[in-house]
Parts: structure tokens; C-alpha cells; sequence
């Protein structure tokens, strides 16, 4: 699969952890951009590929910032299987930087997220990068060769030990009551994009959740608000409560 493709794969099969492999001082939001505009050109230049090629990337702060489509298929692990199937997690560290414990708590948000999503079996379908094998055409035929360092050692011992613990309970940082979209926001049949827009509602407009529903990750978060109404789901990430 080439980068400039841009193939879609719905059936994503695990998460693949990197880091950025050059030390980020701050690691605030606009730093954690200033890298990742980086990566992006240094993707572009370098491999061919229409973009960043990370679906996840979680600031210091424990900020998720989504950055491609769960679907898109990304050059990022020099493995077919892992470059199609698999979910790309990028915390921005250097080789010798621990993850704040706000941006590691968000990883395991995530990572439990997506474990709930997908149906998999649970947080152990999980590799670094460096984990992915990969291979190198010669004239006898391909031979494995190293892969890359990332994610480093510090990350890759904490996935270690994250991958050996169960998923926690799945819980929801959203309660039922009255909410305001902050956007005008479509409302879909389903907890999900590829439901139909069964209306929308304009910025301002509050309205009545009565129950929060998991279902399709948008900006880290899988959680869709149910309105009380019965008109169908918004997702969390386009309103809050207001009571």
C-alpha cells in the first residue's frame, strides 16, 4: 500500500505506541503542535504520505488530539499489517522522557476506549513500533531487518506492564441532565458518523440528555449524548452541561 493511496480500513485490530524521538521541553499544546507540524512535513518529504501519520497524539497535559480518521491506513511502522490495521498512538518524547502522568492516564483512556470499541480482547493486542517486524528485499528474497528504536526504552517497559493489566470498567465522564451545543451540531440515529443526520442543532441551543452511549471515538472520547427527546445522538465533544 502506498502512502499517497489513501486506503481505508474499518477493521483495525490493535494500537501502535510512538514517541517523537526528539526532546519536547514544554510539551504544552503548542509545542506538541509545533513537533507535529514537524512530523508532518518530515512525513511528506521523506516517505511520500499525504499527511501525518498518526491517528492519535496526546499532549503533556493529557490533551487527545485525533489527527487522522480511525479508517485511514498509515505508513507508520514499516509492517503492512500494522500499517493497515492497526490504531497509531504518538505521545511526543524524547528517547530519555518519561510521559506526565496526565498524558500517560489519557494513553490508557484511550487505549480502553478503543479495546471497547474494536471488541478486542483487551489491552495486550498492543505493540511499540519497534515491535512490528520488518523486512528488506535482497536478490535472495526479503530478510527481517531491525526496525526502529521507537518508542524507546522508558515507553516501551510502561507498555509493557500496561499490556500485563485487564481494561477498567468502562465509566463515563458525562452524566445525563441539560446541555448546550458549542456548534451547530448534527444529530445522528446512531452513536456514530456513518448513522443518518436525523436533525441538527444550532450553537446555543440546550437540550435534555438522558443517557450517555459509547460508540464511534471522535477526539478521543467515545461517548454520545442521548437526547431525551428521543431524536437520536450528538456526540460529547460538541456540547456541554449547563445543569
Amino acid at each position: 500500500n502506498h502512502p499517497l493511496t489513501k486506503q481505508r480500513e474499518p477493521r483495525k485490530t490493535s494500537y501502535t505506541l510512538h514517541y517523537a524521538a526528539v526532546v519536547v521541553p514544554h510539551r504544552n499544546r503548542e509545542e506538541t503542535l509545533r513537533t507535529l507540524e514537524g512530523f508532518r512535513v518530515n512525513h511528506i518529504q521523506r516517505i511520500g504520505a499525504d499527511g501525518l501519520q498518526y491517528h492519535f497524539v496526546i499532549c503533556g497535559d493529557g490533551e487527545i488530539l485525533q489527527t487522522r480518521d480511525l479508517d485511514a491506513v498509515l505508513w507508520s511502522c514499516a509492517n503492512e499489517e500494522g500499517n493497515r490495521r492497526s490504531v497509531h498512538i504518538n505521545l511526543p518524547l524524547g528517547p530519555n522522557q518519561q510521559p506526565t502522568p496526565a498524558q500517560w492516564r489519557a494513553f490508557e483512556r484511550l487505549v480502553d476506549a478503543l479495546v471497547a470499541a474494536y471488541g478486542w480482547s483487551g489491552r495486550q493486542v498492543g505493540k511499540g513500533h519497534r515491535e512490528w517486524p520488518k523486512y528488506q528485499k535482497t536478490a535472495k528474497g526479503y530478510i527481517r531487518v531491525p526496525n526502529s528504536d521507537c518508542p524507546g526504552d522508558i515507553l516501551m517497559a510502561k507498555l509493557a506492564a500496561f499490556r500485563q493489566q485487564p481494561p477498567k470498567a468502562a465509566t463515563t465522564a458525562h452524566q445525563p441532565g441539560v446541555y448546550e451545543v458549542t456548534v451547530n451540531a448534527n444529530i445522528r440515529q446512531g452513536p456514530g458518523t456513518s448513522f443518518k443526520v436525523a436533525g441538527v442543532l444550532a450553537r446555543g441551543t440546550r437540550f435534555e440528555v438522558d443517557d450517555i452511549t459509547l460508540g464511534q471515538i471522535i477526539s478521543g472520547s467515545n461517548e454520545w449524548l442521548h437526547l431525551k427527546s428521543g431524536l437520536g445522538f450528538i456526540h460529547s465533544s460538541l456540547a456541554r452541561k449547563v445543569a
